[in-house]
């Protein structure tokens, strides 16, 4: 097979020739070949791969580094992506008559030859990204993971996303290269099949594991992360929708993120848990209820929060009596709350309850359209001081162009005064809105004379 990155070398091969590249090259080259590796170990798998053309010496240095591996495929925005919406079976009829299965099977061959090819002993990471229509080679997917165990790898990292893989990672796998799993800091796991067992045995293996990263896997029905576990700092479990409880007993995690169901979660302790971000249900569960959860997050300094309304949570007109957040300094809100009434009584419920913070995002989903119903209950607490310390607010999925969403913002902002900057992320609808910016930057400044509008796209 011709070498993998051709296209990638004849593109920069006419700027190799030049004599400014040649005598750079020279240069270098007079370094020993260890050097060199450590150098292009540095460097991404395209950017090592570039410089084989330099020399003949460089010709298979790549192939000796020891850093990064990764490998990127994807369908998404391809004409057949809109055909799946409509109708899965109809779009991989299409697929498999059409260009995509031939790239698709072009992107399994060069990551076999590119592994083939190496001969470094040892690699930092070795990522797999694939936004495919249809399941890569489950065999291909095994080898790959073997290459990179068997290379002890430091941080693995496979993405399966866009159509559910059935690719597993089980026990028995893992057992082959028990003593490789020691190497492994960093381990993510997107659309890839694992249990509960398989993690436990993971944690207990990985005795280095300081991030684990598990995401839409089915088969995860029940976690349980034991401890003490001291190196363990970071653990993400994202919409794994069968999951039914999750205990952690790891004693020094600091971020801890969790999107999904209301199910039970708790710590056995986490005096240096720090950061978190809830969403999905379990969010509105977690501040309907939030008082079980005070002993744990008195020490957390940025928090995430994704609210809905629900007949079970947060339904009601009274807002749930909220700790004091000590240490809380970033707070993020993600607000799908059918009341504006409730939305505000709770963001200046919680505005109170950080005495720390500096900085708050807040994502209203409510499509503003007309002031007078949303302005009386706005208006009220317009005087209220809603913070006395906070600098920064960061206003996400901005309309910009009603005056309903306009009073609201007024609103927030002048019961903060020592507000410095109000940064505007637009809807993605904002270009076709096309909203008036002056105005609503010369009233901020009649709100706050110091405050700088920024908008950011």
């Amino acid at each position: 097979m011709s070498n993998p990155f051709t296209p990638v070398l004849e593109q920069c091969g006419s700027q190799m020739q030049d004599s400014s590249y040649q005598k750079s090259a020279d240069r270098l080259s007079e370094l020993p070949g260890d050097i060199l590796v450590m150098v292009l170990s540095r460097l991404r798998l395209k950017e090592a791969v570039r410089t084989s053309v330099l020399s003949r010496k460089w010709r298979n240095m790549w192939t000796y580094t020891t850093g990064t591996l990764d490998f990127q495929y994807s369908e998404e925005s391809s004409y057949i992506e809109d055909c799946m919406r409509l109708n899965q079976r109809i779009a991989k009829e299409l697929d498999n008559k059409g260009p995509l299965s031939v790239k698709r099977s072009e992107f399994m061959k060069l990551v076999n030859h590119v592994l083939s090819l190496h001969q470094g002993p040892t690699i930092e990471e070795f990522e797999v990204f694939v936004k495919s229509h249809d399941a890569i080679s489950e065999e291909y997917i095994e080898k790959w993971v073997e290459f990179a165990l068997g290379k002890r790898v430091k941080r693995l990292k496979l993405d399966f996303s866009l159509n559910p893989h059935d690719f597993s990672i089980t026990k028995p796998f893992l057992s082959k290269f028990k003593f490789n799993l020691s190497s492994l800091t960093v381990l993510s796991l997107k659309y890839v099949e694992v249990t509960g067992k398989v993690i436990c045995y993971v944690l207990l293996k990985c005795s280095a594991l300081e991030e684990l990263h598990v995401e839409r896997s089915g088969s995860l029905l029940r976690l349980k992360v034991p401890g003490p576990l001291p190196q363990l700092k970071c653990l993400k479990i994202i919409r794994c929708d069968c999951l039914k409880w999750i205990e952690i007993h790891a004693i020094n995690i600091v971020s801890f993120t969790y999107h999904g169901r209301d199910i039970p979660v708790s710590f056995k302790t986490a005096p240096r848990l720090v950061n978190t971000s809830l969403r999905g249900l379990y969010a509105s569960y977690f501040v309907q209820n939030i008082g079980k959860y005070s002993s744990y997050i008195k020490n957390v300094e940025s928090l995430v929060l994704e609210l809905r309304s629900s007949e079970k949570y947060l339904s009601d007109e009274v807002v749930p009596e909220l700790p004091i957040f000590e240490n809380l300094k970033v707070l993020e809100l993600y607000l799908h709350i059918n009341s504006v009434e409730y939305i505000y009584h709770f963001c200046a419920a919680f505005l109170k309850k950080c005495p720390l913070l500096t900085r708050l995002s807040l994502s209203d989903s409510r499509k503003y359209d007309d002031a007078g119903q949303y302005k009386v209950c706005w208006i009220k607490g317009s005087s209220e001081c809603l913070h006395s310390q906070l600098k920064v607010i960061e206003l996400l999925n901005f309309w910009g162009h009603s005056e309903g969403e306009a009073e609201v913002i007024y609103s927030i902002l002048s019961g903060l005064p020592s507000l410095d900057r109000v940064i505007l992320r637009p809807n993605i609808f904002w270009e076709f809105e096309q909203p008036n910016i002056n105005d609503l930057s010369k009233n901020l400044k009649m709100i706050h004379p110091k405050a700088e509008l920024i908008k950011l796209s």
